[in-house]
């Protein structure tokens, strides 16, 4: 019974992928470059522009944090690479690169490298995760407060609000240094749409046993950007225990064996190359930065949110 229904879940995955591949994603390439042509042939996020992936070095209470005392900063980074919207003009000047990525989660997972810690000296404790929709509406009121982690490292930031299907937003991340002037505190922005599975370009509605097993560079190629790198990252705290601070990954789904272990490092570091960090140095830190899950968290008495 149990090898019927490995053969029924491989034939289920093969179907949802065999068929319902989208077009795009089909080109050769890497997995990166597949979702980012993929992204860029979307009309829907066309004019999507505002996007800020990385932030400025700090200023008010944030200390600069140059890299071994090089004149470039590490700085507040959101883990998504940007895409160059597609344009059917050759005389046309490039649109400007959007920073987006599709979900088919309720509640999708959101990346950040934050080289700021929890610091009473400094009183750098919190960083703020805001939503605006299209029409500019503040989704958050008010904001919600995330507590930094202890040291710095790559955070996950789990949206505390179910998003509506097929409704774009804009999200807002930041770290508060100056609760009086936030336009001084570091901050980075970027657009994440829900999408039912089957507009994603599933054929089949993957139960969550099945997309569970589905891999990370599969999940990339239809534009799901956060679910995917959630899913890479799983795979690769699995790996590499030492990375893993505050990790509930369920070991259950996945087999580790060496040629994968290689892939998913190669993978990993690909990720961060892709942001345009311009200094190896700092890519290879923050590469091998920590991994954080942030709280939500009250600011007043430190309770959770959710």
């Amino acid at each position: 019974m149990k090898k019927y229904s490995q053969v029924i879940l491989s034939i289920t995955i093969a179907i949802i992928f065999l068929i319902g591949y989208p077009a795009e994603a089909l080109a050769e390439g890497s997995w990166l470059q597949n979702f980012l042509a993929y992204i860029g042939f979307k009309r829907d996020v066309r004019g999507k522009v505002g996007s800020r992936p990385k932030g400025g070095g700090g200023r008010g209470n944030c200390p600069n944090l140059a890299y071994l005392n090089k004149a470039k900063d590490l700085q507040l980074i959101a883990i998504i690479p940007e895409a160059q919207p597609y344009s059917s003009s050759s005389l046309a000047s490039k649109p400007a690169k959007i920073t987006w990525s599709y979900t088919i989660q309720q509640r999708p997972n959101l990346w950040f490298y934050v080289p700021y810690k929890f610091d009473e000296e400094t009183q750098v404790k919190f960083a703020k995760l805001a939503l605006i929709d299209e029409d500019k509406r503040l989704i958050t009121q008010p904001p919600f407060i995330f507590q930094l982690p202890q040291q710095p490292g790559i955070v996950q930031v789990k949206l505390p609000i179910a998003l509506e299907v097929n409704k774009p937003y804009k999200w807002f991340f930041s770290v508060i240094c100056d609760d009086n002037k936030p336009s001084r505190n570091p901050s980075v922005s970027g657009w994440v749409q829900r999408v039912p599975p089957n507009q994603a370009g599933f054929v089949l509605q993957p139960s969550e046993d099945v997309f569970n097993r589905i891999n990370y560079r599969d999940i990339a190629n239809y534009g799901l950007w956060f679910d995917a790198f959630t899913r890479l990252a799983e795979v690769y705290q699995l790996s590499n225990p030492q990375n893993s601070i505050d990790s509930s990954v369920n070991s259950e789904n996945f087999t580790k064996t060496k040629s994968l272990d290689n892939q998913i490092q190669e993978d990993w570091l690909a990720v961060f190359k892709g942001l345009e960090l311009d200094d190896e140095n700092i890519i290879s830190e923050i590469s091998q930065a920590p991994i954080f899950k942030l709280n939500c968290v009250s600011k007043t008495d430190g309770s959770k949110c959710e």
